[in-house]
C-alpha cells in the first residue's frame, strides 16, 4: 500500500526539480553587477528582488505540487476529492503560509 502511494504521490516531486530548474535561470538573469556589491541600496534592492521571485517561484510550485499530490493521494488511496484536498492542504498550506509571513 505504501509503495502504491509513493509511486502516485512522487511524480508530484517533478514541480521541485523543475522549479529548481528556473530558480537558477532567474537568478542567473537578475543577478547583481560586481560594480553595485558595495552600494547599500541597491544591495537592498536586490535582495527584496530576489526575495520576490523566490517566493513567487516557489509558492507556484507549491501549488503545481499539491495539485499533483491530490491526485496521487485520490488514486493511491481512494480518497474523495475533498478527502485528498484536505490531506495535502495542510502541508502545502503551512509551507505557503510560511513563505509569505517571511516576505512580510
Amino acid at each position: 500500500m505504501f509503495l502504491r502511494t509513493l509511486t502516485n504521490v512522487g511524480y508530484g516531486c517533478v514541480p521541485l526539480i523543475i522549479g529548481g530548474l528556473l530558480h537558477l535561470a532567474l537568478f542567473q538573469i537578475i543577478s547583481l553587477p560586481v560594480q553595485d556589491h558595495f552600494i547599500p541600496a541597491r544591495v537592498a534592492a536586490y535582495a527584496t528582488a530576489v526575495a520576490l521571485v523566490n517566493a513567487g517561484v516557489a509558492i507556484v510550485v507549491l501549488l503545481w505540487c499539491g495539485f499533483l499530490w491530490t491526485s496521487g493521494m485520490r488514486h493511491a488511496r481512494s480518497l474523495s476529492a475533498h478527502q485528498a484536498l484536505v490531506t495535502v492542504f495542510v502541508p502545502v498550506g503551512l509551507t505557503i503560509g510560511a513563505k509569505i509571513v517571511l516576505l512580510l
